[in-house]
């Protein structure tokens, strides 16, 4: 596991508040090429949870990096246009009072204010973690994002369901095409939960488009972040594809 660039112990970049030329996803895979390149990291396997498997999907089709050998797709889009579009209909399983304080405050552009920040919470208690309160580990990526939210707000926007930054029409479900067994020898791994944001539709092309061996697991209690709501059988689903011929 690693600290991308704009979070967690890596350089922040403040600064580049909406720098669409900056935050883009080419220098997030150039971050990892040199991350791989100063450990001498020749053959791995790679993991992308959310976003990271966003990345981890672009990754394998543009760069067709030698040596990788297994691709692991957790709780992933393939394409921003339809996640927006599942999150809308989730959005209406919420109580009347909690959507009306979304509709307003998007629409008055009042998304940094409190009021906001609580009826995302309970989109978030259904779709993103379903433990309630939050493991310490989710908690401290909130908290993070509070603090810092430069790469966040500048790539996806105020919060999971309202996307207004440089990723709202990113999509590789054509370039997914392009995964072969010759790009991912070892197959790719799908995995989501049955409440997650990341709904069946916005992970499909991850399991159709390729050519390569695919496998999808999807764990019946969990929202966006199954390693945490349950980490026995994730660990063990992810285990056994990694040591598995």
């Amino acid at each position: 596991m690693y600290d991308q660039i704009g979070c967690g112990g890596s350089t922040r970049f403040p600064d580049k508040m909406g720098d669409g030329e900056f935050w883009i996803p080419e220098m997030f895979m150039a971050e990892l090429d040199n991350l791989k390149g100063y450990l001498g990291i020749k053959e791995f396997d790679l993991l992308g949870q959310s976003w990271g498997g966003m990345l981890g999907g672009q990754y394998a089709i543009e760069k067709q990096p030698v040596g990788l050998r297994k691709l692991v797709i957790s709780d992933s889009p393939s394409d921003m246009v339809v996640w927006v579009q599942v999150a809308n209909r989730l959005r209406e399983g919420l109580p009347r009072d909690v959507r009306e304080t979304l509709d307003r405050c998007e629409k008055d552009g009042t998304t940094d204010t409190e009021e906001y920040e609580k009826a995302v919470m309970q989109f978030y208690y259904r779709h993103v973690c379903r433990i309630n309160p939050f493991p310490e580990e989710l908690q401290q990526c909130i908290d993070a994002v509070k603090v810092d939210h430069t790469v966040y707000e500048t790539m996806n926007g105020p919060s999971e369901f309202y996307v207004i930054g440089t990723l709202k029409h990113w999509s590789i479900i054509e370039g997914l095409k392009k995964v072969t067994a010759k790009t991912v020898p070892g197959g790719m791994l799908i995995m989501n939960g049955y409440y997650d944001e990341a709904q069946d539709e916005t992970c499909a092309p991850f399991f159709t488009e390729p050519s390569c061996r695919t496998k999808w697991v999807r764990y019946a209690l969990s929202g966006h972040c199954p390693m945490l709501e349950e980490t026995e059988k994730y660990v063990r689903d992810l285990g056994t594809f990694l040591t598995s011929e």
